[in-house]
């Protein structure tokens, strides 16, 4: 914690995760991105999920190399149960363990429900709340007997129950996984594995960013990737007292 002249007080979050290892789904963009290389940095050995992004995902596992900690690569279609199987498969053909999942892959269709139609709902479901719940059952025997972080990605204003216009389909996905959340939050609670839900709001790189963020968001601008990658970091602590929350990084936007 450092101070300056005009009083200011930023808090760094630090975490020694030397010896852990971590998975990003559609880690090798955007958010995902900034989540490996907070992750890296801590110190965690990283395993970047991909689909299409694979010369990404190559770029960004050599800067992780780079900082001496190790890195597999995993395309996997999460859209399928064949492709979480795949994904499952890779982790223990790959570290054989897993000590942190981080669930960030998330389909983000904009539109109005007279525009959708039932397979592109089924598709964020499969994507969005169906891998995510698959992956945090498929991967409990790689967690330690006791410990561990699972940190599933949502959206801002969940819990204000607040329709988010051409946005509907993707908000369902995301209460449902914020349900989830808490259900495998109080299920894993006896081996010590905390199961907590980050949501942010407009960021940075928005694909729905508002025309004017210092109207529309209260603290006058769209959030920072990193300022999410501090709030992975403030979760893993190992003797958090944090389970089953969810954590709006969104600047009051959605308040």
């Amino acid at each position: 914690m450092g101070g300056g002249q005009g009083g200011a007080v930023r808090v760094i979050i630090e975490r020694d995760l030397h010896g852990r290892v971590a998975l990003v789904t559609g880690g090798a963009r955007r958010l995902g991105r900034e989540l490996v290389l907070a992750l890296a940095a801590a110190g965690a050995d990283v395993v970047i999920h991909y689909r299409f992004s694979g010369h990404e995902a190559v770029d960004l596992a050599d800067r992780v190399r780079q900082q001496g900690r190790e890195v597999w690569l995993a395309s996997a279609d999460l859209g399928s149960d064949s492709g979480v199987t795949e994904l499952l498969r890779a982790l223990h053909a790959g570290p054989g363990r897993l000590d942190i999942l981080v669930n960030n892959v998330g389909n983000y269709p904009l539109g109005p429900l007279t525009d959708a139609d039932a397979a592109q709902f089924r598709s964020l479901l499969e994507t969005n709340l169906i891998a995510p719940d698959s992956l945090i059952r498929g991967s409990l025997s790689l967690f330690p007997e006791r410990g561990g972080h699972v940190i599933n990605l949502g959206y801002a204003g969940l819990e204000s129950s607040r329709v988010q216009a051409n946005a509907v389909h993707y908000q369902v996905t995301k209460t449902g996984l914020l349900l989830l959340t808490r259900a495998w939050a109080a299920e894993l609670a006896h081996r010590g594995i905390r199961v907590n839900m980050i949501s942010p709001g407009q960021l940075e790189n928005s694909v729905d960013l508002p025309a004017d963020p210092a109207r529309a968001i209260p603290l006058g601008r769209p959030g920072r990737l990193g300022e999410v990658a501090e709030v992975l970091l403030f979760l893993l602590g190992e003797d958090s007292y944090l389970t089953g929350i969810n954590i709006d990084v969104a600047g009051g936007w959605r308040v």
